[in-house]
């Protein structure tokens, strides 16, 4: 019961100390990826750049992202499932050093 103590003690320790080694990294250029940058697809009727700009809007973005933050795939998903013509956010990939890539399936345009 006591090795299991230490053990569980030790892991803790671990990620204590690299959760707070990648929070002192803080938001390096190295680590920042521009918000048009996302590599996903646009609705039919739409460019790439109007689609993201949306998207950037819904979810309150700021023009760069940084690819560190742990919350930021979660609200990536939830930013670009506000937009009318997200029918799923299917996969979202964080690349590093600097790439982000997003898998969306469509609704169909209203006629």
């Amino acid at each position: 019961m006591l090795g299991l103590a230490a053990a569980s003690l030790v892991v803790g320790g671990v990620v204590t100390v690299g959760n707070l080694a990648r929070n002192s990294l803080g938001p390096h250029e190295r680590y920042l990826v521009s918000f048009n940058e996302i590599d996903c697809p646009a609705p039919p009727d739409q460019t790439r750049e109007v689609f993201l700009g949306e998207v950037q809007y819904l979810g309150v973005f700021k023009d760069k992202l940084d690819i560190l933050d742990q919350t930021l795939p979660e609200q990536l998903r939830l930013a670009f499932s506000k937009h009318a013509r997200v029918a799923s956010v299917d996969k979202i990939t964080i690349i590093p050093p600097k790439r982000i890539r997003i898998d969306l399936t469509f609704r169909r345009a209203s006629p």
